[in-house]
């Protein structure tokens, strides 16, 4: 303590204390979690002239989609 300087306390039961000093602590800031962005999948296109008219359920998604329009190219050739 600086000299010459006096303190005054006053009388503070226990409990009071306590209080006071959980007042008097700073309360620590939670650091928020930074969310990860998810990448988004580029889908891949087949090209082929009018395959919409001619194989209307190639639009099955996925593999069974391209079996079933690769079955349908064998048929014609």
């Amino acid at each position: 303590m600086t000299t010459g300087v006096r303190v005054w306390r006053r009388r503070v039961s226990n409990v009071q204390m306590d209080k006071l000093s959980r007042m008097k602590r700073k309360k620590k800031k939670k650091k928020k979690k930074k969310k990860k962005k998810k990448k988004k999948k580029k889908k891949k296109k087949i090209d082929v002239v009018g395959q919409k008219s001619l194989f209307p359920y190639h639009a099955a998604p996925g593999v069974v989609g391209l079996k079933l329009f690769i079955d349908d190219l064998r048929m014609f050739f």
